[in-house]
């Protein structure tokens, strides 16, 4: 190469004309634009598809397809993959110098990475994969699971830390942990590339990943199977390349080794494929094309010169800039270079569009390039383009079928079910644009016959009993309250190494729970023995805490702040010496639990209800009992209060299950952190609000009537999504479960069509 390159500058220079449809980028001259296209796309998708229909217009107008081109500025996934997927929807042959993104291969390479450190999120991911069969050692989902739902505990290795985390929530699928944890570890470490390959080669033999017909996607199979092939010649081409330059040898870590064999897979020792070429746009410098597409046509990414140039370095500028003042500055050079690769590209093209993004993945507003600018200007064809299927021409056979859906002729007769049950997301959605919507089967209200009345009462409490929590629901919105208490529908739980806000308020109530049936026998006496009982306090916090001695340090750490928080409680419990502990976590209502359910029953509606109380009080004078439940924060336990009796019945109820035989009975939300319990204050709010509550009403408590109605019109089959306030949709697990739009327009019913 030094050879032909020495031979060719000491040739005499020759002048090669270059046309140049776009001018010479100096922006001054107007140029013919009927040639030149201009495409707006919002994002990477829509780009994807303006140059797929580009594409396309030229290939059914009779263009050869080897004489069209894509050129990429900047190659990278952000704009790669959606362009690849594009393509292979609308089965356009083509070959782009990508990475084979089958997930096949994603599998293999994250099966290396996850080697290193044994992420507990990480190898419950690896463990979902389709492409694993590892049915011989064990049920790989429930390990995933067990994974998911347990915290990261320590160990003397990764795979000892492994084993333990799962032993917390599974302690059957402990075994199949480690031998998973030691099937992945063995390619982790230092060694020569070959003994690499072959680590990889036996790990995902071991993990049965291999290329195989999976379902009815051929297209899909098909990639996986050029993957599979493309991971195994980039194993062999690593080691052989490292032998070639005599670092066959030399060990490299097991990260070092996959960011190679990740290098190999992206540029594969094969000649092209025959098709439509996607490409760096340098490539495309003089070849005469009836059509070039170039993408990422935005400001800062063509003529941009991000990339050094290859001849004329830093450090070459820097020395003629010493020499002459007239030397270029390094950004000269690159701009110049990046222009020089559009204008070369574009010199032997007949047709051009350019294709620029509005936002790029992350959102940022996107400018087009100056150039595409000032062709605007000079009068090109602008179009703009959408991601969604149902805007500008169709790019491929399933585009084309998802228009025709869109109308409501076409869709009866093309897929009626399908146009049936957009009928049925339409009306629900529209119960959200009037103020006053009417309900109707589809929207709100269920059907009347006897086994659905029969389920629903079975699951409301006419039956066995229903929690306190789920009566809350159903009294905070209809359609939140079935959706949890009779369809069961529960967000999953994510168990993260720092404890969120609820599992955070788990760990408050275990640890407050402890500490107090430790000191249980103390709270009696009076005077009260106050140092007797925090030191009690503290020592039964530090065995709460020994309790979970494989928990991670960042865990730990959250379950040593919790420490304050229990202090602060303990320290506002002595001193009111009104009230002395009784229970901690005191379940009722359940079938094996002591107490028993709280009825409430109007000899129409039956509700048997059940719960776990926080913690019972008992008044000194043994005349009264208290009902506890812990809060987060001091603004909720003042919001819980003020509601009681609406959508709030805890206390009321906790303290009615624990009263056996009290004269009298009271309630309180009592935030349980140490800095929203210094702001806590006795709430007139509550006080006035439990009142009402117990207020007479038709012979019987207002409470126990607004339980009994809220519960009677689910049972009728009343299950609209009306919320009692905003709050329950912010806080709702079920997002979009009741088709409510992010933003909805309300209209007065006299407004209404």
């Amino acid at each position: 190469m030094a050879d032909d390159l020495a031979r060719v500058l000491d040739d005499s220079p020759r002048l090669v004309a270059i046309a140049a449809p776009l001018g010479d980028l100096s922006m001054a001259k107007v140029v013919p634009v009927d040639a030149i296209e201009l495409c707006r796309a919002s994002d990477a998708r829509a780009q994807a598809r303006a140059a797929v229909h580009a594409v396309r217009t030229a290939i059914a107008a009779g263009t050869r397809v080897d004489a069209i081109a894509i050129g990429v500025p900047a190659m990278n996934d952000e704009t790669l993959l959606p362009l690849c997927d594009a393509l292979e929807e609308a089965e356009i042959a083509f070959d782009a110098r990508v990475a084979e993104r089958s997930g096949l291969v994603a599998c293999a390479l994250d099966a290396l990475s996850v080697a290193r450190g044994l992420a507990r999120r990480d190898v419950a991911a690896l463990l979902r994969s389709r492409y694993l069969d590892v049915g011989a050692l064990g049920d790989a989902r429930a390990l995933a699971k067990a994974l998911d739902d347990s915290a990261s505990a320590r160990g003397d290795d990764p795979v000892a830390a492994l084993e333990a985390t799962v032993r917390a929530s599974a302690p059957a699928l402990a075994s199949f942990a480690r031998a998973i944890g030691e099937t992945l570890a063995r390619a982790d470490g230092e060694r020569t590339r070959a003994a690499h390959a072959d680590a990889a080669r036996e790990l995902w033999r071991a993990l049965g990943i291999r290329a195989v017909e999976r379902g009815a996607d051929a297209r899909r199979s098909g990639a996986d199977a050029r993957g599979w092939a493309a991971l195994g010649a980039a194993l062999d081409a690593v080691v052989a390349s490292a032998g070639a330059v005599g670092a066959g040898a030399r060990a490299i870590s097991a990260e070092a080794f996959r960011r190679e064999l990740v290098d190999a897979i992206e540029v594969p020792p094969r000649p092209p494929r025959a098709g439509l070429r996607v490409v760096a746009l340098a490539e495309l410098a003089g070849e005469p094309l009836d059509l070039v597409v170039v993408v990422d046509a935005n400001d800062g990414v063509l003529a941009s010169g991000t990339e050094p140039d290859p001849f004329v370095g830093d450090a070459m500028i820097a020395k003629l800039r010493d020499r002459a003042r007239a030397a270029p500055a390094p950004g000269q050079v690159r701009r110049a270079r990046a222009g020089a690769e559009l204008v070369m590209a574009a010199s032997g093209a007949k047709r051009i569009v350019f294709v620029d993004r509005e936002v790029d993945d992350a959102a940022t507003l996107l400018a087009p390039a100056p150039i595409v600018a000032w062709l605007a200007r000079a009068g090109a064809k602008v179009t703009r383009w959408s991601a969604s299927p149902l805007a500008g021409p169709p790019t491929n056979a399933h585009e084309a079928k998802l228009r025709a859906l869109a109308s409501p002729e076409d869709a009866e007769r093309i897929a009626p079910e399908a146009a049936r049950r957009a009928r049925v997301e339409r009306e629900r959605e529209s119960l959200f644009e009037s103020a006053s919507p009417a309900p109707s089967e589809t929207r709100g209200r269920l059907a009347r016959d006897d086994s659905r009345a029969s389920i629903l009462a079975s699951e409301t409490g006419a039956g066995h009993a229903m929690s306190v929590t789920a009566l809350e629901r159903i009294a905070a919105c209809p359609f939140q309250g079935f959706a949890s208490q009779v369809l069961r529908a529960r967000a999953p739980a994510v168990v993260s190494e720092l404890p969120d806000a609820r599992e955070a308020g788990e760990i408050v109530h275990d640890a407050l729970a402890h500490v107090f049936d430790a000191t249980a026998e103390l709270w009696r006496a009076r005077p009260r023995d106050r140092a007797s009982i925090e030191t009690r306090a503290r020592a039964a916090y530090d065995d709460f805490l020994a309790r979970a001695p494989s928990a991670s340090s960042i865990r730990r750490i959250a379950l040593d702040r919790v420490r304050a928080d229990v202090a602060a409680v303990v320290a506002w419990s002595l001193a009111d010496d009104a009230w002395d502990f009784a229970h901690a976590e005191k379940s009722f209502g359940a079938p094996n639990d002591e107490w028993p359910a709280v009825v409430i029953d109007d000899g129409v509606v039956r509700i048997a209800l059940r719960g776990t109380i926080d913690r019972v009080d008992v008044a000194h004078d043994a005349r009264a009992v208290r009902a506890i439940d812990y809060k987060s924060s001091a603004a909720t336990a003042l919001d819980a209060g003020k509601r009681l009796g609406e959508t709030t019945f805890q206390v009321a109820i906790y303290a009615r299950a624990a009263a056996r035989g009290a004269a009298e009975i009271a309630g309180l939300y009592l935030p349980a952190r140490a800095r929203a319990l210094a702001e806590h204050r006795a709430s007139r709010a509550h006080d006035e609000a439990w009142k009402r509550a117990h207020a007479d009403a038709g012979g019987r408590a207002a409470i126990d009537v607004r339980a009994l109605d809220v519960v009677r019109a689910l049972r009728s089959g009343d299950v609209m999504p009306r919320p009692y306030a905003e709050a329950a949709c912010t806080r709702c697990d079920l997002d979009g479960g009741c088709r409510k739009p992010r933003f909805a327009i309300q209209t007065d019913d006299e407004e209404a069509p």
